[in-house]
């Protein structure tokens, strides 16, 4: 039964016609909303996918994958989709960067549920001469340009370490608080060195915090070349020959600021 209330001589509610006032509408009672990437490292320009998940939500009400845009971090829709128990999402890969996500759900221009906050890493590629020019926290000893005869070719150099004779010496590359997650690395030593010194061997070696020491070994009179995995903040490569003659390298960094730096 029905029955009509008075508040003073305003109308204020018809109690038993099935509506509350104050609570969601029917079907966003309840809402709830989880949000994952499949990976939350990229590389810059691919697309971006996360896993959506919204059990026991209405198949009424929208989803909205919003990220964080400017310097006041402004949230906007960057995708839409259908709520649903468990879903992928896709959006537009992105330049270099850290990039802050959420999901929403909607009933119609109303938030109802928000997710937590997922944030996804976008890697580009900074070489060893850009690192140490606009890098506030990386130091690239020695570093310039120049060419040296590696069995019988130019090899073309943009930094140089002399004085270590095996690894876990003198630092040729030093860093803190990176936002880099590998570096590739050319070495050798000249021609020269070779022929008046009897250099045998050449090596590199990655170091850091978080876990063991990474080490790539090579042979005079080649340009030889080592990946190494940079999974901390702080980190260091020491190049090494025999002797301690002048080492000679190039190198790419993939990183997720222009600068390498966090």
């Amino acid at each position: 039964m029905s029955r009509r209330i008075r508040w003073g001589a305003a109308i204020v509610v018809s109690v038993g016609a099935g509506v509350a006032l104050g609570l969601p509408p029917a079907g966003a009672a309840g809402a709830r909303v989880t949000l994952s990437a499949l990976s939350s490292r990229v590389d810059a320009g691919a697309p971006i996918t996360f896993e959506v998940s919204a059990p026991g939500t209405s198949h009424r009400l929208g989803i909205a994958l919003e990220r964080q845009f400017g310097p006041r971090h402004e949230w906007r829709p960057v995708a839409r989709v259908r709520a649903g128990a468990s879903l992928q999402v896709s959006t537009a890969g992105l330049g270099m960067g850290r990039y802050v996500y959420r999901a929403v759900v909607m009933d119609g221009s109303r938030a109802v549920a928000r997710s937590g906050l997922v944030t996804v890493f976008s890697y580009g590629k900074v070489s060893l001469p850009e690192l140490a020019r606009r890098s506030q926290e990386t130091h690239v000893g020695n570093w310039g340009t120049g060419s040296i005869p590696v069995g019988g070719s130019p090899f073309t150099w943009q930094s140089n370490e002399t004085g270590n004779d095996g690894p876990g010496q003198a630092a040729s590359i030093t860093a803190q608080n990176s936002s880099c997650r590998s570096i590739d690395l050319q070495f050798a030593v000249s021609d020269v060195a070779v022929q008046h010194g009897g250099v045998g061997q050449v090596g590199a070696e990655l170091t850091q915090t978080s876990s063991a020491p990474q080490n790539s070994n090579g042979s005079a009179g080649l340009v030889n070349a080592a990946n190494f995995t940079i999974d901390s903040p702080s980190w260091q490569v020491d190049l090494w020959a025999s002797y301690g003659v002048e080492v000679y390298f190039t190198g790419t960094l993939s990183c997720w600021s222009p600068t390498g730096d966090a």
